[in-house]
């Protein structure tokens, strides 16, 4: 495999050979995968950290992509802020778009990214709203929207809630809809937490006279400790998510939901997951219609320091599951977290994670593109942080509490082969958000001879 620079000098990036891959293996010349050097979005003065970052990018114009991440600066609550950066030239350079407050509350955690018709972009994010005594807060979800790009911001709207409990980990997914259909529909899922069983709330927003439908709340029929991993949209009356139920002990069993109008529709997807992130889910298009065909993403395996990235796929719309496959099956002995999946929209499958020595705040991030029958055709590996890495002084109650950047990070198929990341970079003075571009070309014909 030939690593060339988009735009940018290279870095530096190898292939691995992998024996279990994601779909069975075809012959195929290997393809070149381009890629542009990682790009700082977030430059903040020393000790401000960025963490957990997601983005969008404009599929009509991918020149455009606004990316939203936790700014912290300590551990404290009240010194979290969600922040949103805009890029107009494919991420050579970026520049803060700040998100407005809704009379005094601001959005301080858990931000996700989704870009809408034309220029629209919406972030959702949690945020501590005062409970009527205020004694207390409860996280509540609130939807921004711009619709230049990420250049200015409305007022955000509140999502309305079905009954006492706060948010957790809710994500923010766009319905598909026809090129010439200029009003969106999307959806947000979400942990619903309370004090004997958590839930799973589902809430749909309807650009169209900026409205939101009433809640519908997913209870698990064993009252248990459950949490959320990922939602993908099927239409704009279908979404898809998954959650764990928890134990005392790892693994846990992973569920796939499906919401439609007819109600809740509940599958085992997988029996022993470990927790090492949240499992993940990707729509892939098809063409001229509705999607139904799933990609989820998970870890499991005995060690910790020895999790696979394990993948399975849906043709039904999260129904019926194939049998898992490992896409990793190289270096076995190192700790692996947080996976993310993200489609092309034409058979390539991205797939991300976090690797790193066991213990190590630093660490790099792995990108590895399979195409659609299962070959692997890119991987890449970005550094995450300083070499070596700075574990010989005290780390930062920051550093120790976003380990990794975070629960999250971002991947977003934007073209054929072409994908975005965005991920958190630790560094000496703290987190910052990184950004890349990386496309797989078919090799090119060898005209020498």
């Amino acid at each position: 495999m030939s690593l060339r620079a988009h735009g940018r000098s290279s870095l530096v990036g190898r292939h691995h050979t992998a024996t279990l891959l994601f779909l069975s293996l075809v012959g195929a010349p290997l393809p070149f995968l381009n890629a542009q050097q990682a790009v700082t979005v977030s430059v903040a003065e020393r000790g401000l950290h960025h963490v957990e970052p997601q983005l969008a990018s404009n599929p009509r114009d991918p020149r455009e992509i606004v990316v939203a991440a936790m700014q912290v600066r300590s551990t404290e609550l009240s010194a979290w802020e969600v922040v949103a950066f805009r890029s107009g030239d494919s991420g050579a350079s970026w520049q803060p778009s700040p998100l407005p407050a809704k009379e005094g509350v601001r959005c301080s955690a858990d931000p996700w990214v989704a870009w809408g018709h034309d220029r629209s972009v919406y972030v959702a994010c949690m945020a501590p709203v005062p409970t009527a005594d205020g004694k207390d807060f409860t996280y509540e979800v609130f939807l921004h929207r711009s619709r230049d790009a990420g250049r200015t911001w409305a007022a955000p709207l509140q999502a309305p809630v079905d009954r006492a409990g706060q948010w957790d980990h809710p994500v923010l997914v766009k319905a598909p809809s026809p090129s010439d259909t200029a009003t969106d529909v999307l959806w947000i899922v979400g942990t619903r937490a309370r004090s004997s069983s958590n839930e799973f709330g589902i809430v749909r927003y309807h650009d169209r006279g900026a409205r939101f439908d009433s809640m519908r709340v997913y209870r698990p029929s064993v009252p248990a400790n459950y949490s959320f991993g990922s939602a993908a949209t099927l239409d704009g009356e279908r979404v898809v998510f998954t959650y764990f139920r928890m134990s005392e002990r790892p693994p846990y069993p992973l569920y796939a939901v499906q919401v439609s109008p007819a109600g809740f529709r509940s599958t085992l997807l997988r029996e022993h997951v470990m927790p090492a992130g949240f499992p993940m889910l990707t729509a892939i298009p098809a063409k001229g219609s509705s999607p139904r065909t799933l990609a989820a993403v998970w870890l499991e395996g005995a060690q910790i320091d020895g999790l696979d990235v394990v993948a399975s796929q849906s043709k039904d719309g999260g129904e019926t599951w194939r049998s898992p496959q490992i896409v990793t099956s190289d270096q076995p002995r190192v700790f692996r977290t947080r996976p993310n999946v993200a489609s092309d929209g034409h058979g390539a499958l991205a797939f991300t994670w976090y690797e790193s020595a066991t213990g190590s705040p630093c660490g790099d991030i792995k990108l590895r593109v399979l195409d659609e029958g299962g070959s692997v055709v890119g991987d890449r590996r970005f550094s995450r942080g300083p070499t070596p890495c700075p574990t010989e002084r005290p780390l930062s109650a920051i550093v120790e509490r976003w380990r990794g950047g975070g629960d999250y990070s971002g991947v977003q198929g934007i073209a054929p082969g072409m994908f975005d990341l965005v991920w958190a970079d630790v560094r000496e003075d703290g987190h910052h958000v990184r950004f890349a571009r990386v496309q797989v070309r078919s090799a090119a014909p060898d005209r020498t001879r």
